[in-house]
């Protein structure tokens, strides 16, 4: 595993896998009763959540979506050197 964060869906009573993502938004959407996601960094489990502490899952969908506003803004400025307008 990478230094990014890994979600790994499972159902919880057979611990069968039904998603692997790096992205908190899609691993939050898939947690309902019945399962559980687990938060991996850097080969170590971080947390385990499950559906009724989900509200866990908004530290990292807020770190992703700085992330993601990030890399918006650097793309912005690079096509600005280079003359790109985006209308």
């Amino acid at each position: 595993m990478a230094k990014y964060n890994t979600f790994i869906v499972m159902e919880c009573k057979h611990n069968n896998v039904v998603l692997v993502t790096s992205s908190a938004i899609k691993a939050k959407g898939e947690l309902w009763k019945g399962r559980k996601v687990e938060v991996w960094n850097e080969n170590a489990k971080v947390k385990t959540v499950y559906d009724r502490t989900a509200l866990w899952m908004n530290i990292y969908i807020k770190a992703e979506k700085e992330y993601i506003g990030m890399k918006q803004l650097q793309s912005e400025v690079r096509n600005l050197e280079r003359g790109i307008m985006r209308m």
